[in-house]
């Protein structure tokens, strides 16, 4: 489980569904070569984290392609906003707890 800010996340979707009624989570992370993958707890991804460390909200297209954009995320309480200095605080825990290297 990793704590950030009011929300907490399960590190993967194994550790979400075994404690997601003692620990209230609001969703997971899944970890990939190039992002880490935001889900919540409707297993619905909806944001990443890039390479660059990049926060983004995440909204699946009707042709089946995502679109990412600098947003928000209000399902799991991330903020990402250009004059908000504590998310790159939580972003690198985020990475750093999950062994992400970013570049």
């Amino acid at each position: 489980m990793l704590k950030i800010q009011q929300s907490s996340l399960g590190e993967s979707k194994k550790d979400f569904l075994e404690n997601r009624d003692n620990n209230n989570l609001k969703g997971y992370l899944k970890k990939f070569k190039k992002h880490i993958a935001i889900y919540d707890s409707t297993h619905t991804k909806v944001g990443i984290i890039n390479a660059h460390g990049v926060l983004a909200s995440a909204t699946k297209l009707d042709n089946g392609k995502w679109w990412y954009n600098f947003a928000t995320i209000t399902e799991i309480g991330l903020k990402s906003d250009y004059s908000y200095q504590k998310e790159i605080q939580e972003i690198q825990t985020i990475c750093n707890h999950l062994n992400f290297q970013l570049l």
